[in-house]
């Protein structure tokens, strides 16, 4: 295996139950949270966490499926996780701070903005589940096809791992291949997890929460997303999406990235720090 993990995480306990997460420390005014997506770790920030650490921020990233001896939730629930990470928060005595959330992580943060206004100062939410509506038929079409053997198929099979998350795929990025088969082969009940946190993203929906959304957002998206929308039963553009999901907030303004995929932190991650970094200092 290629990959090398790219910085040292540290453990502590939260609900009786162990999180695994990196903080580095730094004693700067502004703090951002990173949430990853479905079926990573915090490892897929390694090209964002050096620009931010330069800017001096304090960068938390947390593990959210029980990898890197983490124990895995006892609820594979979006909204149990966005209570548990706010919990995590203020165990380690952060009180506000921004959040940078992809994909199903952008579903957890919008969460977080819902039940804890005052703890987040703005959102980043990159290619967010949630923004896709999902009607009670499309539901009872999508639910028993998410099985674990599905998920398993989806994240080890390489040529789908790499045109599912990116649009131009560089031989640099082989560590995010192998992440996938280390875990879904390492871990026995990881397929189980990862199937069930699928169908969760589906019944915990936050598309008709947005409008209650006041928090200073932004919204980064790959034109080129070949996971959202769903194209069996959504044969609508990225686009068309997520600017009816910008739209129903109160405060928030989409910003489209041509020639880039669904992991556009990784696809565009120079064009994605920079943004966040000026959204922060300029535009809240």
């Amino acid at each position: 295996m290629c990959n090398t993990e790219p910085f040292v995480r540290q453990l502590t306990t939260v609900y009786n139950q162990n999180i695994s997460y990196y903080d580095n420390k730094k004693s700067g005014k502004e703090t951002l949270l990173l949430l990853h997506g479905l079926a990573g770790d915090s490892s897929f920030w390694r090209y964002n966490i050096p620009f931010w650490d330069n800017q001096n921020f304090r960068i938390i990233a947390i593990d959210l499926h029980g990898v890197n001896a983490q124990t895995a939730p006892k609820k594979n629930s979006i909204e149990y996780l966005a209570r548990t990470i706010s919990s995590f928060m203020q165990s380690i005595n952060i009180s506000k701070y921004h959040i940078v959330g992809h994909s199903m992580g952008g579903q957890i943060a919008i969460f977080m903005a819902y039940f804890y206004p005052k703890k987040i100062k703005s959102l980043h939410l990159l290619a967010p589940a949630g923004f896709e509506y999902f009607s009670q038929q499309d539901i009872a079409y999508l639910e028993p096809k998410l099985t674990p053997e599905f998920t398993f198929t989806a994240f080890t099979n390489r040529l789908m791992s790499i045109t599912y998350h990116f649009h131009q795929w560089k031989a640099e990025w082989e560590w995010f291949h192998e992440l996938h088969q280390q875990y879904f082969m390492e871990i026995d009940t990881y397929p189980h997890q990862i199937a069930s946190f699928m169908k969760n993203m589906l019944y915990e929906p936050v598309y008709d929460i947005l409008p209650y959304i006041h928090t200073p957002t932004q919204v980064l998206a790959g034109e080129r997303d070949n996971l959202i929308p769903n194209f069996f039963i959504h044969p609508q553009s990225t686009k068309s999406i997520m600017e009816t999901g910008t739209a129903k907030m109160k405060n928030a303004r989409l910003t489209l990235l041509p020639k880039t995929g669904h992991s556009l932190m990784i696809e565009n991650a120079d064009f994605v720090n920079r943004k966040i970094a000026y959204f922060i200092k300029y535009e809240m």
